[in-house]
């Protein structure tokens, strides 16, 4: 069986939060959809995000080491 392999976000290019809480997340910026989406009149841009599983594995075994780290110290 096949697992989840890829998720992806696509967001307006001027959603601070949305770009910092994705990246916080371990998403990575891939690309940039020039006047891709129209919004209220007129095209704006918006930014593509993606995780691939690999990083996700990756960085979920980083965190549990410093948490473990973490816990040792107290």
């Amino acid at each position: 069986m096949r697992g989840l392999q890829r998720l992806q976000i696509e967001t307006l290019a001027d959603n601070a939060a949305m770009l910092r809480s994705a990246e916080r997340n371990g998403f990575v910026r891939e690309g940039l959809l020039r006047s891709s989406a129209w919004v209220m009149g007129e095209f704006l841009d918006e930014v593509l995000l993606g995780l691939l599983a690999q990083d996700w594995k990756q960085e979920s075994k980083q965190v549990k080491k410093q948490v473990k780290k973490q816990v040792a110290e107290v």
